[in-house]
């Protein structure tokens, strides 16, 4: 599998979330292909659900997107630039995968959420927990205690 290629290193300031594959081609290897000539936009703050059977490209998507693999054909554009455009570092910075299996280390809630970012403020592990949907969780859950 080739290495990522990056073109440029554009540092992206703020990504507002648009996201197109354009009659995409992608293979982990020779024998079958996963993705060829695939095409589809998303918008920001549109939710889109991928479904399909093991093996029928979900997870791969997610990783293209986070260059993780580097796509034969094609392009993905964010907010209408190639990925290949941006600074590789600078551009994960942006983004986020959750896992198809959740995982929580061993430690208080706050730990979890600073992980990746261990400078984060009290402020910042709030914000995290309101963009998130968990805030609500997490007043509940002290109510239990």
């Amino acid at each position: 599998m080739p290495l990522v290629v990056q073109t440029n290193n554009i540092k992206p300031s703020k990504l507002k979330g648009e996201i197109e594959f354009k009659n995409l081609t992608f293979q982990y290897d020779k024998s079958r292909i996963i993705f060829d000539n695939f095409s589809l936009k998303v918008n920001p703050g549109e939710s889109v659900a991928l479904v399909g059977h093991t093996g029928a490209g979900k997870s791969s998507i997610a990783k293209l997107i986070a260059r993780f693999y580097e796509f034969q054909s094609g392009d993905i554009l964010v907010d209408g630039k190639s990925i290949r455009e941006y600074d590789l570092t600078e551009y994960r910075k942006h983004i986020g995968i959750i896992p198809q299996t959740p995982f929580l280390w061993a430690d208080t809630v706050e730990n979890n959420i600073k992980y990746g970012y261990e400078n984060a403020s009290k402020k910042d592990v709030m914000h995290a927990l309101e963009i998130s949907g968990g805030s609500e969780w997490i007043k509940n859950l002290a109510r239990c205690t």
